[in-house]
């Protein structure tokens, strides 16, 4: 969440509705990109190859909404 934000992806949305989003955009991540975030925890950091699909997810969710 904290990288969608901080890089403007989350920028299309209004403030009053980030809490909203943030807790889709989570539920999402556990539902569809789990290998991610399971990376995500074992890295402990965001790796290249980490950056690239957490852009791939952030983008996918975004064009959902």
């Amino acid at each position: 969440v904290l990288y969608a934000a901080l890089n403007g992806y989350f920028n299309t949305f209004l403030p009053e509705n980030i809490k909203s989003i943030e807790a889709k955009f989570l539920e999402y991540l556990d539902n569809f990109h789990i290998d991610l975030v399971d990376l995500l925890k074992k890295e402990r950091a965001v790796t290249d190859e980490i950056e690239k699909n957490l852009k791939e997810a952030i983008q996918k969710f975004i064009d959902a909404q």
